[in-house]
């Protein structure tokens, strides 16, 4: 298998973790979706302007947490709890995967079961 489909089978693996999940992506750091999985049968809750509207939100977040890298430590993950999802965001050296989740999700769980399958932070 090349790169682009091992990346696509670490991403269906996590949005098969559990039922709460809706979407997987991978984000490069310039905002671009490389590579991507949704749950069949869902709806998605924003259009594609939106969509991209919120990856370009989720790199300046990035941004803004690594200028504290140095003091802090490197993120590793975060979580964004909307009303109606949450938003789960883990970085990469090279990018961030960017998840999506019903509101009731335990993202503990899922949080530690995606970092198995990228086999990072061990």
């Amino acid at each position: 298998m090349n790169e682009k489909e091992v990346l696509e089978q670490k991403l269906k693996s996590i949005l098969e973790l559990d039922e709460s999940i809706r979407f997987v992506g991978f984000l490069l750091s310039d905002g671009t979706l490389e590579s991507f999985v949704r749950r069949l049968g869902l709806v998605p809750l924003l259009n594609s302007h939106e969509s991209q509207k919120s990856y370009l939100h989720t790199v300046l977040r990035a941004a803004s947490y690594k200028a504290l890298d140095s003091k802090l430590g490197k993120s590793i993950w975060t979580i964004t709890s909307k009303q109606k999802i949450k938003w789960l965001t883990v970085y990469l050296d090279f990018g961030m995967i960017i998840l999506s989740t019903e509101i009731n999700s335990d993202h503990n769980k899922i949080i530690q079961n995606t970092l198995e399958i990228l086999k990072v932070y061990a």
